[in-house]
């Protein structure tokens, strides 16, 4: 009974509505059970059951009466007791067959026997009798689903069946196993069943089983192994019990897609499982609540004897865990041979420094460790952690990628402190209609700044660099150090390296400052960066505005802008999302004179949303010139 999933729909709290038809189920809570006894000085037997959302546990597996502890949870107060007989619990679940029977073939259809009239009847009265379900979500409103009979015909034809969704559905098992003579001969029949099932569904390529009751990947396997066409298999939020040894998983060996999301699976677990996933292209490894990817036992054995993993795996997901470490990260990630694009978005790294393992004749020997390398790394996606300092991060991230990264050229940072707004980045606005607030600003140089340091990047947020924009960037950069804006001195050795290279690149801008001079006095008159900088103004609904008669101050920005990011910065301005499916933008160009000197009309260009990835400059606008938001 250990180790047990369970399922347990509390019961609906009672309904002042008169009409019980339109009461939503609450939402099932899935869990483990952990303990199994008495808890004294209560009577009878308990259940003590670590639930898969935490919010649902009251304790951590400790009787507050008298203070025993009977079973220890892995999340923080994720245990509670319950009563085996409490109403609404399901400890036994469902076989992979039966599930799939509820889900897609349970309702009746007439037969052809049936005569015309009672068909014809039927039809008229089709409104009142489609059966529905009602389910309550955690957004606070209900969904209704209507099991359309006509539907469930097409489904009944599964060998026309290419994806199957049986989450939520209480999958336990791939078959019942039995404990007695006629228990056995039971399984070998559904065991049959199984098989048959699996001839059946012959074309099916994507299986969800999610949210389910399956206590093992193994478990999980029996059933895969029947689908001879199945690629992409989901068990997000399924608690599987902790794998110490290799597992053989037939079946899954055929799969491309595999998501693990929410199921506290540790990175050595993956390990255990990697010689049946040769084909795997695309892990979903998220939610996991991963501290490291490492262990005490992995380390020890050093890492040149690490054998390779998943030897086609290009995707790997794993954000939203709690990773700190860089270093352990990049090492446990070094035996991935293929991996292209690595999402570590919202956990808790700081820093990207890489300690460089010098190799030489007396170190580069077989018991030395060799340095982490990920070869084909082309995608690298770090937002929404800690980075702060340019020095840690970018920085450290250049001076690394030849040896470590080397084609790497995508990255994501946004959401990092390190694109905070800072004093000594920058300065006094004289004119507040001409220049976005100073955190705006920031941010925008942000970007910039980024881009000039890395020479490699061909894409920052999932937006294009382009050369005028590389141009821009690094002339921003030499400038703002010649203007004192930015510290020589606290640069990283890599990015005073970086520093001199673009001085000898941008001579113009390097010697238009005089560095014996006050800060900001110029030699002679050359434009700056800055010249370069075009006033826009913004149009907007007045539904959009933060009061109706409030006016948006102009932007100030380069040509070479995405105009995708001209999007954010008007969002920014107006403080509200501007979302592509309900807003578009169009520019609107000043009217000029014709040969007889007199005034035209403005000009409106269209942006198409699937084009935003063109430069400000492309759609013709200039100084002078304005943005207008129009709801679609």
């Amino acid at each position: 009974m250990l180790h047990k999933r369970v399922c347990y729909s509390p019961p609906a709290p009672p309904s002042s509505s008169s009409s019980s038809a339109n009461t939503a189920c609450p939402t099932p809570q899935l869990g483990t059970i952990l303990y199994h006894g008495p808890v004294p000085p209560t009577k009878g037997d308990w259940y003590g059951i670590e639930w898969d959302e935490p919010a649902r546990g009251k304790h951590n597996g400790v009787y507050d009466k008298t203070g025993v502890r009977y079973f220890v949870p892995r999340v923080e107060g994720s245990g509670s007791f319950l009563r085996p007989d409490a109403k609404g619990l399901d400890v036994e679940g469902k076989t992979f067959s039966q599930a799939l029977h509820d889900r897609y073939l349970d309702y009746g259809l007439p037969t052809s026997s049936q005569s015309t009239d009672t068909a014809a009847s039927a039809s008229r009265e089709s409104q009142a009798t489609i059966p529905t379900q009602r389910f309550a979500t955690d957004s606070n409103f209900d969904v209704e689903v209507v099991l359309n009979d006509r539907v469930n015909e097409r489904f009944r034809q599964l060998g026309r069946l290419r994806e199957v969704g049986l989450e939520w559905e209480g999958v336990s098992c791939a078959v019942r196993r039995g404990a007695t003579d006629e228990g056995f001969e039971e399984e070998e029949e559904e065991e049959e069943e199984l098989r048959d099932l699996g001839r059946e569904l012959k074309n099916l390529e994507v299986l969800n089983v999610s949210f389910s009751l399956l206590p093992t990947l193994p478990e999980a396997s029996r059933f895969a192994a029947v689908l001879p066409k199945l690629r992409s298999l989901a068990l997000n939020s399924n608690r599987f019990i902790l794998m110490a040894s290799p597992t053989s998983l037939p079946g899954f060996e055929r799969l491309t897609s595999l998501q693990l999301n929410n199921t506290l699976m540790t990175w050595s677990e993956t390990r255990c499982i990697s010689p049946s996933l040769p084909n795997l292209v695309d892990l979903q490894f998220g939610f996991n609540r991963l501290g490291h990817l490492g262990d005490a036992d992995h380390a020890g054995r050093g890492r040149q004897v690490q054998s390779i993993m998943m030897p086609n795996l290009k995707r790997l997901n794993m954000e939203s865990n709690e990773l700190e470490d860089w270093v352990d990260v990049v090492s446990e990630l070094s035996c991935l041979p293929s991996l292209e694009e690595l999402y570590l978005s919202s956990n808790r790294i700081n820093s990207l420094v890489i300690p460089q393992v010098p190799v030489g004749p007396t170190t580069a020997t077989s018991t030395s460790p060799s340095p982490p390398r990920l070869t084909r790394l082309r995608h690298l996606s770090l937002s929404e952690n800690l980075l702060d300092s340019s020095a840690t991060s970018v920085d450290a991230l250049a001076a690394c990628r030849e040896s470590t990264f080397p084609t790497l050229t995508s990255l994501r940072l946004s959401g990092n402190p390190l694109f905070e707004s800072r004093a000594s980045t920058t300065t006094k606005a004289t004119d507040t209609q001409a220049v976005p607030p100073a955190e705006e600003r920031h941010l925008l140089h942000s970007r910039l700044l980024i881009v000039a340091r890395l020479p490699f990047l061909i894409e920052l947020e999932k937006t294009a660099v382009s050369q005028a924009e590389r141009n821009d960037a690094e002339r921003l950069w030499v400038e703002q150090i010649a203007q004192g804006k930015e510290r020589e001195v606290d640069l990283s050795e890599w990015a005073k390296g970086r520093l001199a290279e673009l001085r000898l690149k941008w001579s113009d801008v390097a010697g238009s400052i005089d560095s014996n001079g006050p800060a900001g006095a110029t030699k002679d008159a050359k434009p700056t960066l800055k010249d370069r900088l075009i006033r826009l103004s913004v149009r907007a609904d007045p539904s959009l505005l933060p009061a109706p008669s409030a006016t948006l101050p102009e932007l100030s920005v380069l040509p070479s802008l995405r105009t995708l990011l001209l999007r954010t910065q008007i969002s920014r301005l107006i403080g509200k999302p501007l979302p592509k499916t309900k807003y578009r933008l169009v520019a609107v160009l000043k009217a000029g004179t014709d040969v007889r000197g007199e005034k035209g009309d403005e000009v409106r260009v269209e942006i198409s949303p699937a084009e935003e990835g063109k430069e400000v400059s492309w759609w013709g606008l200039e100084a002078g010139d304005a943005v207008e938001v129009v709801a679609t």
